[in-house]
């Protein structure tokens, strides 16, 4: 999480990635994109296999595609602007305001025990 939040812009760019760039990138701007982009993943799914060396390879991966969403996800929602935050103000919204590191670190802890756990009952 606190490498996440070294990178506030890119936070800031990933929901776009999905919904415009992918979108409107040619095939050929595509390939160049993601050849990079899987190579920086392939470092990260090998740093994630040493700290967990029980996840298979396919978990790893797994962990990687929803952990970029929900943390995706989490930044837009903290990511508020100031007529949100006097909403958030009023005590029956209190509970609905997101803490995106708080939020974060138990997004990635459910996702990892998630993960796991799927592989118990599948077995």
């Amino acid at each position: 999480v606190a490498a996440f939040l070294q990178n506030r812009r890119l936070l800031e760019l990933k929901p776009l990635l999905f919904t415009s760039l992918e979108q409107n990138s040619s095939y050929e701007q595509l390939l160049v994109f993601k050849t990079h982009a899987k190579a920086i993943l392939n470092d990260l799914a090998a740093d994630i296999q040493r700290i967990f060396p029980e996840m298979s390879s396919a978990q790893v991966w797994e962990f990687l595609k929803f952990s970029h969403m929900s943390i995706s996800g989490l930044w837009a929602a903290a990511s508020y602007n100031d007529a949100m935050k006097q909403v958030y103000t009023h005590e029956q919204f209190k509970e609905l305001k997101p803490n995106f590191e708080e939020d974060a670190i138990n997004a990635i802890e459910v996702l990892i025990i998630g993960i796991k756990a799927k592989a118990v009952l599948d077995e």
